[in-house]
């Protein structure tokens, strides 16, 4: 999920097979985090914030927290 600075969702995509996504968004700051693969608290998405220039993508990692410590 694609969020704006005000916490909006802006979009909203699936990877493919191999892991990669593109969205198009205008150019900003995004907060970027995946969605829970279960209906369990664990794995934990996290949170990214990642800025887009203008006539450019910016790369991000999608991570989960396991919980193991």
């Amino acid at each position: 999920m694609v969020g704006d600075a005000a916490g909006h969702e802006v979009a909203r995509t699936h990877s493919a097979a191999d892991g990669h996504f593109k969205v198009d968004v205008a150019p900003g700051t995004y907060t970027v985090v995946g969605l829970n693969i279960n209906s369990s608290m664990l794995p934990r998405p996290i949170a990214t914030t990642v800025t887009v220039t203008s006539g450019s993508y910016a790369s991000v990692i999608v991570a989960y927290d396991s919980g193991i410590r």
